[in-house]
């Protein structure tokens, strides 16, 4: 019993009003969650880079009063709490599985209480286990689960007899540099480029290269990363917990450097066999007639279109190098006065305009869309010999 309810399988229909009201007031409390966290998120995040040496007190402390505040004074609950706290420590230290213990330990006696019922219900015949599709396919996925985590144990063995682990590295660029990256992961106790490391180490990490004192310089690629929170000796893990970041210069007093005068070598060949375009814009080294859409919609007329021109006429004309529709999925139903709506409009022109086309305009609309030929060709690129709206033709013709 719960606060007077009988929590378990028969909850939602024994309860029906009780449960539509923890939906609404779940639904409620999310949004409220996203309102008031959406904003002060990307500074909430923040915590994580806060020292370790500084933050795990503060926990601990939070641990303590809650523990003794819970239970009105009681010291049991502290007890309990500084006990698992040191069984934590030594799971992480022995590689333990610490979300594995906490699930036995909080449904075990859950497990052994319906595993009892369930062998008294059947009278002793562990087949009750077996006897229904969904508990056989759970079975199933268990002994997959196992199997794969065996496999995958016994991959790893094999890769490490057959020596195909990489050794590990030390990467120093600059000179003065303090620290080193290590190019794989490597454990306490690892000889690395002669330094014996102090602790497990993720690849790609920084490696201390010297006794160092609180409040020194961190250097990596020359530059200074921060300044020692704490003493480290020489082989140990420099991370960000580590580091008191140095203060950010203004802007103004950063200095750049002029970029240099590129003298390009004059070219042995200052001609290339191409089509000029007119009005003296770029020269094309194809040429392609291309059909531009307005719009989604028209795309497979143009599609076939397309079809029908290089299978019937495009073997006419062996100086054109091939037919192209230009197809995209705008057009219709957008903000097409949006302030963004430019960058695609402009796409479209451009690729209109592209050299290869042979200054030559050829576009196909609907008559419905939003994206009108107006806005991507001039009004003298406007004519009925460069555009052709479906809309204005009968079902019969196109």
């Amino acid at each position: 019993m719960l606060q007077g309810i009988q929590v378990g399988p028969l909850f939602i229909t024994n309860n029906p009003d009780i449960w539509k009201t923890i939906l609404v007031a779940m639904g409620v409390a999310n949004i409220f969650m996203y309102i008031v966290m959406f904003y002060p998120i990307k500074y909430i995040v923040k915590v994580i880079n806060f020292p370790k040496a500084r933050i795990y007190p503060v926990i601990i402390l939070l641990c303590t009063v809650g523990s003794y505040a819970t239970q009105n004074g009681n010291m049991f609950d502290v007890w309990a709490m500084l006990f698992f706290g040191v069984v934590g420590y030594f799971f992480a230290k022995f590689k333990y599985s610490i979300p594995s213990f906490l699930i036995g330990f909080i449904l075990g006696s859950d497990l052994e209480k319906y595993f009892v019922d369930s062998i008294k219900g059947s009278g002793g015949d562990l087949m009750t286990f077996f006897s229904r599709p969904i508990g056989n396919g759970i079975w199933v996925l268990i002994v997959i689960s196992l199997a794969y985590a065996f496999y995958e144990e016994w991959k790893s063995k094999r890769l490490a007899r057959k020596g195909k682990k990489m050794n590990a590295l030390l990467l120093k660029i600059d000179p003065r540099d303090t620290v080193a990256i290590i190019t794989e992961a490597s454990r306490k106790g690892d000889v690395v480029d002669g330094i014996t490391l102090l602790s497990d180490i993720p690849q790609g990490h920084k490696v201390a290269l010297q006794d160092m004192q609180k409040g020194d310089e961190v250097i990596r690629y020359g530059v200074v990363l921060g300044y020692l929170l704490e003493e480290v000796k020489k082989g140990a893990w420099i991370n960000e917990n580590s580091l008191e970041l140095p203060p950010q210069p203004p802007l103004e007093a950063l200095s750049f450097s002029e970029p240099e005068e590129v003298s390009l070598p004059r070219p042995k060949r200052t001609t290339f066999e191409g089509y000029e375009n007119p009005n003296g814009e770029y020269a094309g080294t194809r040429n392609i007639l291309a059909i531009t859409t307005t719009v989604q919609c028209v795309s497979g007329v143009v599609d076939q279109l397309v079809r029908r021109i290089k299978g019937e006429l495009l073997p006419k004309y062996p100086n054109v190098d091939g037919v192209v529709a230009i197809n995209h999925a705008y057009g219709c139903g957008v903000a097409i006065n949006a302030p963004d709506a430019v960058i695609p409009i402009r796409s479209i022109k451009n690729t209109i305009k592209n050299p290869n086309f042979g200054g030559q305009v050829m576009v196909v609309g609907l008559g419905c869309e939003k994206l009108t030929v107006d806005k991507l060709l001039s009004d003298e690129e406007n004519t009925p010999e460069n555009v052709i709206i479906l809309q204005d033709y009968p079902a019969s013709g196109l």
